[in-house]
């Protein structure tokens, strides 16, 4: 048996205007509506008598002003955002930001460290020459020591093979 008559009833649960915190001036960041609860009220009528009764709280955008989840920049610090939103409702906001008066503060100390790691630098990098010039001397003198080596191999040879021949002429002479 189908109902004669359906009524549909929403009502919100907080009055519109009620928060007014929404952002209305521009800026950087993204804009959302915010989920507010409606209660919705459905009822069937057969004659005089009510069929069914279904009453529900459901989140809906709110009719206010867009709210704004500011992203902008600051200065000394990285800023990071991790926003997520579900069917077009924020559901999640974190915000990481340091102290930006803390970095502010500290800027002059880390300049002075790294001037005042220049001089060290300067010397690592002078005593990784040396020791690198130092390697290649050694290696310069082992490829010299290798190359006397051989040429002492090769002259031995040649006096070898001439003490053979001039003995192999002697015996043929006679």
């Amino acid at each position: 048996m189908f109902p004669d008559e359906i009524q549909i009833n929403v009502n919100a649960l907080i009055p519109p205007g009620a928060i007014s915190s929404a952002d209305k001036t521009g800026g950087d960041g993204v804009r959302y509506r915010a989920a507010f609860p409606y209660r919705v009220l459905v009822t069937a009528t057969a004659g005089i008598a009510v069929a069914r009764r279904i009453e529900r709280i459901v989140l809906l955008p709110n009719e206010s002003p867009a709210y704004l989840f500011d992203l902008r920049r600051t200065a000394f610090v990285k800023k990071t955002y991790a926003v997520q939103f579900e069917n077009g409702f924020l559901t999640s906001a974190k915000i990481n930001k340091p102290s930006e008066l803390l970095a502010g503060v500290s800027l002059p100390v880390d300049i002075i460290k790294s001037i005042a790691s220049i001089p060290a630098e300067i010397i690592q990098l002078k005593i990784n020459y040396n020791s690198q010039q130092q390697a290649l001397l050694e290696a310069e003198k082992t490829k010299f020591e290798s190359l006397k080596a051989f040429n002492d191999a090769v002259l031995e040879m040649y006096k070898t093979n001439a003490n053979q021949t001039q003995t192999l002429i002697e015996q043929l002479k006679k």
